[in-house]
């Protein structure tokens, strides 16, 4: 390694005519600094020159010194001098905090948990603080200017800590002992926690997270995803992602909107998504959704996930949505979940947990332990094997103890006979008959319910049905049993099936969309008397196959929802007055409280609020669950004049007194305390230059009155 002077560095001529002193620039002193780190001595010191680098009075140049002679230094005086942190910089964009030394550090020894974040110059006892883990550096060099990236964890923590690193006034540092040391070993002058170091910049996070990229565990059913920036694990909403066949949705490709997941994190910036057992099986059950590496692209909105700022991801289009980075095929069997007899033909029909794929084969079925060797499986549906019993098998079968008993009627099920649609083979099973039966009627709807505590339509049959068979958009709701219904709508494929155990009864448990609209309506799913269910033909299979009929049926029960309606988040726009207000379930406006709601400045023990006076709220003939309410001028104009009141996302809270709305049954929303307010999602800043709107002149008291617009 070497170092060469720069311009930079000056000589001057000691009294002696051959002696030249070179006093070392900044720039040139930090450089041989990097060069001699600690151990520096004479005998590992040597110096090389060019031809120009001097000449004597006669003009003649000096005699070059190369690497390969190069000169040993006489003498080598270390540095004693310890260096001092001089200034620092906190990019939350980048996780960056960029520290400026007096001389050239060592960066091999370098003790992050000795770095300590602070609120205030004065000390941390009372304030709020942080002590780093660990870092990354990315010079290979010694430098007197370090750049240092914060780790995810020390990272995430920061961005939670909203009363440090938002600007220089709360950004400080202090250095311990040991944290750093030049490149000669003298550490660095500690900065004790009572004078910390503030901050010359402080670069806020601006930009939105969006999504690197993420890879599909098919077999375990998740999804693993790696974000831009660390994102709050505790906004994710998987109902907000969808998993489709294609990279554009359109044309008829496979597609499924996720309903619901459990999300953890590996790190702040890496999310693991744990699918829905029924999303899984879905997907599983479709050969061309998330089957292959080609096969599996994901889309969101963005309301998917937020960062600790409270900044919505960057949207991906189902038009051009992400492929996966890799694909981890199922390696798991498939499961029989149904076996069903039928005397009267002969049949064995055999339902499993997943689509299969038949192949055939010949003695890998055994009915009461009586090997079948001539039979041949057909496979009716993706589901579905039907064996048709020849006329010496039902023979030999019904010979043994037991059989046509459905608790003491069994088949096995050999390797060979089936696998997956990824090529999981069936494993050895033995399961007893679900039912025996010599049954080809259609499953009728004898009643249904409506439950909202449980989100969930129960539809109860004659028979025994599949849920794996439920086809959503054939059944209606109607305010009527004649048509045409003044209330009804159909549902969606967000409706899905509550459990896959076979059943009598078929319960769906309802999507958002189909929730809203009955809250919303004013009979329908809300009065037991202009309630009823309308199912058209193949809404459900029974176990044989055999599809439900068509029918109209008034509802039995309902069971309504009991749940108080939440205050989740809300928006401010201080430009034109308007707060707004998002709850949990749909309310009623006219039941709006203003004088119910408090903005402070923090989340708890505030410096500064203010309790609504009134206010208008709009469309109040509208149930809704966005409550949109027009402050009063005297609320807005006490609002733009507090100093420290909603000017920032950190300085606007809001807390409630129960019963600030109701629902559309009657529930007066959950209070939320002054001690624990929620803070914004969206403020607009009062933009709006204030105006002259009119001025009084008193010359015999010699006063000029000024009337503003706010």
């Amino acid at each position: 390694a070497s170092y060469s002077l720069t311009p930079s560095s000056n000589y001057t001529r000691l009294q002696s005519a051959n002696v030249i002193q070179i006093s070392l620039s900044a720039q040139d002193l930090n450089g041989v600094k990097s060069l001699l780190t600690t151990g520096a001595t004479a005998n590992n010191t040597f110096l090389t020159i060019t031809s120009y680098a001097a000449k004597d009075s006669s003009g003649n140049l000096v005699i070059a010194i190369n690497g390969s002679n190069a000169l040993g230094a006489s003498q080598l005086v270390v540095d004693n001098i310890p260096p001092r942190l001089l200034s620092f910089v906190l990019d939350l964009n980048q996780a960056l905090l960029t520290f400026t030394f007096s001389e050239t550090i060592d960066i091999t020894h370098i003790n992050p948990p000795g770095i300590t974040l602070q609120n205030t110059s004065s000390g941390i006892s009372g304030g709020v603080s942080l002590s780093l883990t660990s870092g990354a550096i990315s010079s290979t060099a010694n430098v007197a200017v370090l750049p240092f990236r914060m780790v995810d964890y020390d990272y995430a923590s920061l961005l939670k800590l909203v009363y440090i690193g938002t600007s220089i006034t709360n950004t400080f540092m202090s250095v311990a002992p040991g944290t750093f040391s030049d490149t000669s070993g003298n550490e660095i002058v500690t900065i004790p926690t009572t004078s910390a170091l503030q901050a010359t910049a402080v670069t806020l996070s601006s930009a939105q997270p969006s999504i690197q990229g993420f890879t599909f565990d098919l077999g375990a059913g998740t999804i693993t995803l790696t974000f831009t920036k660390v994102v709050d694990i505790t906004t994710m909403d998987p109902r907000q992602l969808t998993i489709q066949g294609k990279a554009n949705i359109s044309g008829g490709v496979p597609f499924i909107v996720l309903t619901g997941g459990k999300a953890t994190g590996l790190t702040p910036q890496v999310i693991t998504l744990q699918l829905a057992v029924a999303d899984t099986r879905y997907i599983k059950n479709s050969s061309m959704l998330a089957s292959t590496l080609n096969t599996t692209f994901i889309s969101f909105t963005s309301g998917f996930v937020m960062d600790y700022s409270g900044m919505r991801v960057v949207a991906v289009s189902n038009l051009t949505a992400l492929p996966a980075q890799s694909f981890v095929a199922d390696t798991n069997s498939p499961a029989l979940i149904a076996f069903n007899l039928y005397l009267n033909n002969g049949t064995i029909v055999l339902v499993f947990d997943e689509a299969i794929t038949l192949i055939p084969t010949n003695g890998s079925i055994l009915v009461q332990n009586v090997s079948l060797p001539g039979i041949t499986p057909v496979q009716t549906n993706m589901y579905t094997l039907v064996i048709t019993l020849n006329n010496t098998d039902l023979l030999a079968i019904s010979t043994v103890p037991g059989f046509g008993s459905i608790n003491s009627t069994f088949i096995l099920l050999l390797p060979g006979i089936a696998s997956d649609y990824y090529g999981n083979p069936l494993t050895i099973q033995v399961f007893y008959a679900t039912s025996v039966l010599p049954d080809t009627s259609n499953p009728m709807l004898i009643s249904f319910s409506l439950d909202y505590n449980n989100e969930t339509l129960l539809l109860t049959f004659d028979k025994t049905i599949n849920p794996l068979t439920f086809v959503p958009s054939t059944v209606s709701l109607l305010s009527a049993m004649t048509q045409p219904a003044t209330e009804m709508f159909n549902l969606t494929n967000s409706s899905i099936p509550a459990s896959y155990k076979l059943s009598y009864i078929l319960a769906v448990r309802l999507g958002p969309q189909e929730l809203t609209m009955l809250k919303g309506f004013l009979n329908l799913g809300n009065n037991i008397n202009s309630t009823f269910v309308m199912l058209q033909n193949r809404t459900v299979l029974d176990t044989y196959g055999n599809p439900s009929v068509p029918t109209t049926a008034s509802v039995s029960s309902i069971l309504l929802d009991t749940a108080r309606p939440i205050l989740t988040s809300f928006d401010l726009d201080m430009n034109s007055g308007a707060l707004v207000f998002y709850f949990s379930q749909v309310v009623i406006p006219t039941t709006f409280q203003p004088t119910f709601v408090t903005l402070q400045n923090y989340y708890s023990s505030p410096t500064a609020n203010k309790t609504l006076t009134g206010g208008v709220v709009s469309n109040p003939g509208t149930n809704t669950r966005a409550l949109t309410l027009q402050l009063t001028t005297g609320d807005v104009f006490y609002i733009k004049s507090v100093s420290n009141l909603a000017k920032t996302l950190n300085t606007t809270f809001l807390s409630t007194l129960q019963a600030t709305a109701f629902d559309l049954y009657g529930f007066n929303s959950t209070p939320i305390f002054s001690s624990a307010a929620i803070r914004v999602s969206s403020l607009t800043p009062d933009t709006t230059p204030p105006r002259i709107t009119a001025f009084d002149l008193l010359l015999l008291n010699s006063t000029l009155v000024l009337y503003f617009d706010e």
